[in-house]
């Protein structure tokens, strides 16, 4: 609320910019809260979180469906391929405003996200969805995951939905107070 004493009163421009502003935050904590979350249900493995390394195609197909049919802005699912297209290393969301999301990162700009890989990987944004390209990307989204045996769909499933609904919840009240 500290931000509201810099307002013009009655200005309209100012006030749509702090909207936003204050819209943009509350997406990005309920994104972190869930990546935490998530975390937490299963834990690192070699200091990288475990639904990073099997799960991340089953991470992202769930939180795609979950995203998409709350919000007007689509997400869509990414991967971020080996140079030579020979290993699809990580399965993850593009965000409406072009920022990509994970379990482990959160909230990465395309630069970042880049930065944060080895030299000489390139992402692949899927803009028409393709269960069968994702299927084969994700190395099987039905497929057990040995190291990590207590991942569950049903868990997950049920942790995307408490945020996911939180965040529309939130977002539904600051239309209905704006307006």
């Amino acid at each position: 609320m500290e931000a509201r004493r810099f307002l013009i009163k009655n200005d309209p421009v100012t006030e749509f910019t702090f909207n936003l502003i204050k819209r943009n935050n509350i997406q990005e904590y309920a994104l972190e809260q869930l990546k935490d979350s998530i975390n937490s249900q299963y834990g690192l493995y070699e200091g990288a979180p475990c639904v990073n390394s099997g799960p991340c195609g089953n991470f992202a197909y769930l939180f795609y469906q979950k995203w998409n049919e709350r919000f007007d802005q689509k997400v869509t699912i990414s991967f971020i391929m080996k140079a030579d297209s020979s290993e699809c290393y990580h399965v993850l969301i593009k965000l409406p405003n072009d920022d990509y999301y994970d379990g482990r990162n959160s909230i990465l700009t395309k630069r970042r996200l880049i930065e944060v890989y080895e030299k000489g990987i390139y992402i692949i944004d899927m803009r028409d969805f393709d269960y069968k390209l994702l299927d084969n990307m994700a190395y099987g989204l039905e497929r057990e995951h040995p190291r990590y045996p207590n991942y569950s769909v049903e868990k997950t499933s049920k942790i995307i939905d408490y945020y996911l609904n939180q965040l529309k919840q939130v977002l539904n009240q600051n239309e209905i107070s704006t307006s």
